[in-house]
């Protein structure tokens, strides 16, 4: 099984990391990249903004990235309803190297993902 983390993020895509390292520094360029783009739209300055204002910037305009470890993601599909080759094509993406895949062409994660513990990570930033 490979081990890590699988992170939705609010385009949709999925993306695996092997580490909880490389997930705390994605998601902080996101949210960075976030907060940039909401100084841009409404004049504000980032270095003015209180860490409250920053939290809401962050995830103001697509949300949030949501995070899983791929064992309970893989344990979850597993115990779904979905039909088997469907449930072998995930696991299979899961266990080997696909770094990258898109909620839209597996319409059924997206319900699997919400019967996951998410992992917060927020209590890992700096």
């Amino acid at each position: 099984m490979k081990e890590g983390y699988i992170v939705l993020m609010p385009n949709e895509d999925i993306i695996q990391l092997d580490n909880l390292n490389d997930v705390v520094l994605m998601i902080q360029e996101f949210n960075k990249k976030t907060i940039e783009e909401y100084c841009d739209d409404y004049e504000i300055e980032y270095d003015d903004m209180s860490k409250n204002e920053m939290n809401f910037a962050s995830g103001y305009s697509v949300g949030m990235p949501r995070v899983f470890k791929t064992e309970d993601v893989v344990d979850m599909i597993k115990k779904s309803d979905i039909i088997q080759c469907e449930k072998d094509s995930l696991i299979s993406k899961f266990k080997l190297t696909e770094k990258t895949i898109n909620l839209e062409d597996y319409p059924d994660l997206e319900d699997i993902l919400d019967e996951c513990d998410e992992i917060a990570v927020e209590n890992y930033f700096d």
